[in-house]
Protein backbone atom coordinates (compact mmCIF):
# COMPACT_ATOMS: atom_id res chain seq x y z
CA UNK A 1 0.00 0.00 0.00
CA UNK A 2 2.76 2.40 0.97
CA UNK A 3 4.34 1.66 -2.32
CA UNK A 4 1.07 2.42 -4.33
CA UNK A 5 0.99 5.92 -2.65
CA UNK A 6 4.92 6.76 -3.13
CA UNK A 7 4.26 5.55 -6.84
CA UNK A 8 1.06 7.59 -7.43
CA UNK A 9 1.95 10.74 -5.68
CA UNK A 10 5.55 11.22 -7.42
CA UNK A 11 4.76 11.58 -11.33
CA UNK A 12 7.58 12.84 -13.29
CA UNK A 13 8.98 15.16 -10.75
CA UNK A 14 11.65 14.06 -8.11
CA UNK A 15 9.25 15.60 -5.32
CA UNK A 16 5.88 14.16 -3.55
CA UNK A 17 3.76 17.04 -2.66
CA UNK A 18 1.77 17.04 0.52
CA UNK A 19 -1.46 19.03 1.15
CA UNK A 20 -0.56 20.25 4.59
CA UNK A 21 -1.23 23.41 5.41
CA UNK A 22 2.02 25.48 4.85
CA UNK A 23 2.37 23.32 1.71
CA UNK A 24 5.29 21.23 2.63
CA UNK A 25 7.23 19.23 0.30
CA UNK A 26 9.08 16.34 1.12
CA UNK A 27 12.02 16.00 -1.51
CA UNK A 28 12.80 12.23 -2.19
CA UNK A 29 15.20 10.99 -4.66
CA UNK A 30 14.53 8.50 -7.59
CA UNK A 31 15.65 5.22 -5.89
CA UNK A 32 12.59 6.05 -3.16
CA UNK A 33 10.64 6.81 -6.21
CA UNK A 34 11.55 3.84 -8.25
CA UNK A 35 12.79 1.27 -5.95
CA UNK A 36 10.82 1.02 -2.52
CA UNK A 37 7.68 0.38 -4.35
CA UNK A 38 9.56 -2.74 -5.63
CA UNK A 39 10.99 -3.74 -2.58
CA UNK A 40 7.65 -3.19 -0.59
CA UNK A 41 5.55 -5.55 -2.96
CA UNK A 42 8.47 -8.32 -2.55
CA UNK A 43 8.19 -8.29 1.23
CA UNK A 44 4.65 -8.31 1.02
CA UNK A 45 4.56 -11.02 -1.67
CA UNK A 46 6.69 -13.40 -0.23
CA UNK A 47 4.88 -12.63 3.47
CA UNK A 48 1.53 -13.71 1.54
CA UNK A 49 2.77 -16.28 -0.18
CA UNK A 50 4.52 -17.96 2.55
CA UNK A 51 1.44 -18.07 4.16
CA UNK A 52 -0.49 -20.24 1.91
CA UNK A 53 2.59 -22.59 1.02
CA UNK A 54 3.90 -22.85 4.82
CA UNK A 55 7.83 -22.81 3.26
CA UNK A 56 9.16 -19.13 3.27
CA UNK A 57 12.20 -20.37 0.91
CA UNK A 58 9.92 -21.80 -2.00
CA UNK A 59 7.58 -18.72 -1.50
CA UNK A 60 10.88 -16.57 -1.87
CA UNK A 61 12.01 -18.35 -5.02
CA UNK A 62 8.93 -18.00 -6.53
CA UNK A 63 8.69 -14.19 -6.24
CA UNK A 64 11.96 -13.87 -7.26
CA UNK A 65 10.93 -15.67 -10.66
CA UNK A 66 7.60 -13.94 -11.59
CA UNK A 67 9.20 -10.41 -10.77
CA UNK A 68 12.27 -11.77 -13.53
CA UNK A 69 9.88 -12.98 -15.41
CA UNK A 70 8.09 -9.34 -15.35
CA UNK A 71 10.97 -7.24 -15.89
CA UNK A 72 11.92 -9.99 -18.90
CA UNK A 73 8.14 -9.34 -20.22
CA UNK A 74 8.70 -5.57 -20.00
CA UNK A 75 11.98 -5.67 -21.78
CA UNK A 76 10.79 -7.75 -24.95
CA UNK A 77 7.88 -5.17 -25.27
CA UNK A 78 5.26 -8.16 -24.25
CA UNK A 79 3.47 -5.93 -21.55
CA UNK A 80 4.01 -1.84 -21.08
CA UNK A 81 6.59 -1.04 -18.84
CA UNK A 82 10.50 -0.34 -18.23
CA UNK A 83 12.80 -3.50 -17.93
CA UNK A 84 15.26 -2.47 -14.90
CA UNK A 85 17.44 -5.23 -13.95
CA UNK A 86 17.82 -2.96 -10.30
CA UNK A 87 14.20 -4.34 -9.50
CA UNK A 88 14.97 -7.43 -9.57
CA UNK A 89 18.53 -6.64 -7.20
CA UNK A 90 16.10 -4.87 -4.73
CA UNK A 91 13.17 -7.53 -4.81
CA UNK A 92 15.89 -10.19 -4.10
CA UNK A 93 16.53 -8.01 -1.01
CA UNK A 94 13.36 -7.79 0.29
CA UNK A 95 12.88 -11.30 0.07
CA UNK A 96 16.12 -12.28 1.69
CA UNK A 97 15.48 -10.08 4.37
CA UNK A 98 12.08 -11.43 5.03
CA UNK A 99 13.36 -15.00 4.65
CA UNK A 100 16.41 -14.25 7.66
CA UNK A 101 14.33 -12.19 9.72
CA UNK A 102 10.67 -13.73 9.68
CA UNK A 103 11.95 -16.98 9.14
CA UNK A 104 14.49 -16.40 12.55
CA UNK A 105 11.71 -14.99 13.94
CA UNK A 106 9.63 -17.94 13.67
CA UNK A 107 12.12 -20.33 14.71
CA UNK A 108 12.66 -18.72 18.16
CA UNK A 109 9.38 -18.54 18.82
CA UNK A 110 8.79 -22.58 18.14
Amino acid sequence: MIGAIIYFLSGSDAYITFGLNDGVRVITNSFVINYIPDFLWAVAFVLTLSFFLDNMLTAGILVVLFGTIFEALQRYNIIKGTCDVLDIVVEAVGVILMIVFVKGDINEKQ
